[in-house]
């Protein structure tokens, strides 16, 4: 049974806790989202920071100011245009292929999170690049943890933290 409630189910297996989900994706800027639009995209809300995660995980395991310096790049793009660059692989193409809509544009929060990371990136590439490994790696650790929550649970921290001194978006 499918309902278009905030609570969601298909036989007795719950599929997602709308209003958590609305809560983590409001408070990234992702606003005004129909139910039916968070339970179509629940697994795809993910697609771009599990990239980004394993971009970043797999940058700071290779100790790769390359790999790094290019995630930072992708983060300050996405500061500056609609849509990060990732979700374009996942609009002009996985979404095709899964029958999804599209994701939304980027709004406020989430380019603050992508420019906040993208500074992040560089200094996490320059720290490898100057041979400051284990600072590397520790900074690497808290971003790949943070990265992981997102990922995982749609939960970040950071946007999260911003709704709590600021407020929740409204754009």
């Amino acid at each position: 049974m499918t309902t278009t409630s905030d609570h969601e189910t298909t036989g007795d297996e719950t599929i997602e806790d709308l209003p958590v989900l609305r809560h983590r994706l409001e408070v990234q800027s992702f606003l005004n989202q129909s139910c039916e639009m968070l339970h179509d995209l629940k697994n795809w809300w993910r697609f771009t920071p599990t990239l980004n995660w394993t971009i970043t995980l797999v940058g700071t395991l290779l100790r790769s100011p390359e790999i790094l310096g290019a995630q930072a790049a992708l983060m300050l793009i996405a500061l500056f245009t609609p849509s990060h660059p990732l979700d374009l692989i996942y609009n002009f193409g996985v979404r095709h292929l899964a029958g999804t809509p599209p994701l939304p544009k980027s709004g406020r929060r989430r380019k603050i999170v992508f420019g906040l990371g993208g500074v992040l990136l560089i200094l996490l590439a320059s720290l490898f690049a100057a041979g400051y490994d284990t600072a590397g790696y520790i900074q690497g650790a808290i971003m790949t943890v943070l990265g992981g929550l997102l990922m995982v649970f749609n939960l970040c921290v950071v946007s999260e933290t911003l709704a709590k001194i600021f407020g929740n978006p409204t754009k």
